[in-house]
This record gives C-alpha cells, structure tokens and sequence, in this order.
C-alpha cells in the first residue's frame, strides 16, 4: 500500500511525504533541545564546581585575613616601627569651594 501511494500523484502523496516530512523535522528538534538540555546541565554541573572551589578559597582567605589581623597588637606594631598617635587630628570642610579648571588660553 505504501508503493502504491508513492506511486500516485494524488492528494494522499502528498499528505503522506508532508506527515514523513513533519516527523523528520520533529525528530530533529527533539534530539536539538535535547542536546541542549544536556549541555546546559552539564555547564551548570562545572560552574556549580568551580563556585565549591571559590567559595573554599574565599573562606582560606578569610580565615588567614582574621588569623593576621587578630594577631596585631600593638608591640607588633612597634616592632614593625610604628609608634602611638598622641593626638587624632581630623579635617573638615566648611564651605564649598567653586570647581577649578585648567585656562588654556594665551
């Protein structure tokens, strides 16, 4: 029956290689975003990776910064030659200074 219909010029032909046709096309979409869901899940696997192996040096990080800055006192600073402010002086603006700009012309 089939040779019989690829045989024929009729309007069952037609329907026939346009529904082979639409189950070609469909079958390649499919295996598309199938491979594109593979894909992605695995990209996600490798970032969510390598976000585990920042977050570990982050805390490495972290935990050397906390380690060296609670062991500063201040006979380690003055060791290293600082020596105590005996008085804290602050500057403040009182009033707006006008922008300044470069005159160029001679």
């Amino acid at each position: 029956m089939v040779t019989n219909i690829l045989k024929s010029h009729s309007i069952e032909r037609k329907l026939f290689l346009g529904a082979i046709t639409l189950c070609v096309f469909s079958a390649l979409a499919y295996a598309a975003v199938l491979g594109g869901a593979i894909n992605h899940a695995m990209t996600r696997r490798k970032t969510g990776e390598e976000i585990a192996v920042l977050r570990a040096r982050v805390a490495l990080l972290e935990s050397t910064y906390f380690a060296r800055t609670n062991g500063i006192d201040t006979s380690v600073a003055a060791d290293l030659g600082f020596i105590e402010a005996r008085s804290v002086a602050y500057i403040a603006r009182t009033q707006r200074t006008p922008a300044l700009s470069l005159n160029v012309q001679p």
